[in-house]
């Protein structure tokens, strides 16, 4: 009975403000007789277009209005539902300790008694206005807890020559940053971005340097340097605008100088799917915005081997590892090359330097020996302890 009530008051409320039929009736009884004596009336004095379009009108606000009634009746149901769901809990759970009969009662008196209050508690509220309580995070002693980490700064190129970038989740990650390399003035920090196209399997680099916010501490001014934020200065690129399949080229820095105007990076050249090539020397220098790669160190340990052993080492597969910065001659980058002779071994060519310039190339020695490197660039690193 109260659903039939509650469908004619809707009735009447919908057609009382329906602008097309020109009047106001007050209740359901009274939209019933009007809409039967004066409705066919009305469309007759209506062009053709008129009809249509009235009758367009008229079935989107029945189709609206049926849709609220639909709603208004869910709406009853539901509250019906919980009220009955509610006594129910009440009077079967006859077994309950206090403490539960208790809890269960709080919650019963909670719910709501009208449908008005249904409604109410019910609607959206907008997110803006939502009161989220927080978190209970409960601690369980038998957890371990991760200590925090203690920043330290630290040499980077130590040991010398070793320095390479983590691209175990290149494939999946799509980019890869380096760490930050501080220089020796300690206002910039330089690093590398490597980037894999999965269209065409291929890897590209370059290398930045951002300024640092001196007036902080050392360890803040890194802490707080943002890569997004800081305007980058783009040294070098490789591979970034060459199309070929499985190309991969990717750029590390060695180290900086002594000075902090200058980058030694090292390129690798290769295939995703056969390898390495070669390895070339880079040095950026940042006092007259210059950048150069330095073939001439590569070219000194083809020609010292062709004009004392009479060996042509580009019949072998060989390479070059860069090293560090010369700490007695600060302008020379030593490097050492290596020809492969199988998969576990490699057999020694000799420790060669170069000027930053890619000039004076020569031999310091034709067999092992220990090495003046100077270690200039700083790193941020984490300590745990």
């Amino acid at each position: 009975m109260k659903k039939i009530f509650l469908v004619l008051f809707l009735i009447g409320m919908f057609f009382s403000n329906m602008p097309v039929l020109g009047f106001v009736p007050s209740t359901g009884a009274e939209v019933s007789n009007m809409v039967d004596n004066s409705t066919d009336a009305m469309v007759d004095n209506l062009s053709d277009a008129a009809k249509e379009q009235y009758m367009a009108n008229w079935l989107e606000l029945q189709r609206r209005f049926e849709s609220e009634v639909d709603e208004m009746i869910r709406i009853q149901d539901d509250f019906e539902r919980s009220m009955v769901l509610g006594a129910q809990n009440l009077s079967t759970k006859k077994n309950l300790t206090k403490k539960e009969k208790k809890r269960l009662m709080q919650t019963y008196r909670k719910m709501p008694k009208t449908v008005e209050e249904y409604k109410e508690m019910s609607r959206d509220i907008k997110r803006e206005q939502r009161k989220v309580a927080p978190a209970k995070i409960i601690q369980d002693e038998k957890l371990v807890k991760v200590p925090e980490p203690r920043y330290q700064i630290v040499k980077y190129n130590l040991p010398p020559g070793v320095q390479n970038i983590d691209l175990r989740n290149l494939v999946r990650e799509r980019q890869v940053t380096s760490i930050g390399v501080i220089s020796p003035k300690q206002d910039k920090l330089a690093f590398t971005s490597v980037y894999y196209a999965g269209y065409n399997d291929k890897v590209s680099s370059e290398v930045f340097y951002i300024d640092l916010d001196t007036s902080k501490p050392i360890k803040q001014r890194v802490k707080t340097a943002s890569l997004m934020n800081k305007k980058q200065v783009k040294l070098i690129d490789a591979g970034v605008k060459e199309e070929y399949p499985t190309l991969f080229r990717t750029l590390t820095i060695v180290d900086w100088s002594q000075d902090g105007t200058k980058l030694a990076v090292k390129e690798r050249v290769g295939s995703s799917t056969f390898g390495i090539w070669q390895t070339n020397l880079w040095v950026c220098d940042l006092s007259d915005n210059t950048t150069k790669q330095l073939v001439e160190v590569r070219d000194a340990v083809k020609y010292w081997w062709k004009e004392n052993k009479n060996v042509n080492i580009d019949d072998y597969r060989w390479d070059i590892v860069p090293i560090g910065w010369d700490e007695i001659n600060p302008d020379r980058i030593v490097v050492c090359a290596y020809a492969y002779t199988d998969k576990k071994n490699a057999m020694f060519l000799g420790i060669f330097s170069v000027d930053s310039k890619g000039q004076n190339s020569q031999l310091i020695s034709s067999s092992p020996m220990s090495l003046n490197i100077s270690t200039n660039g700083l790193v941020l690193k984490p300590i745990f302890e």
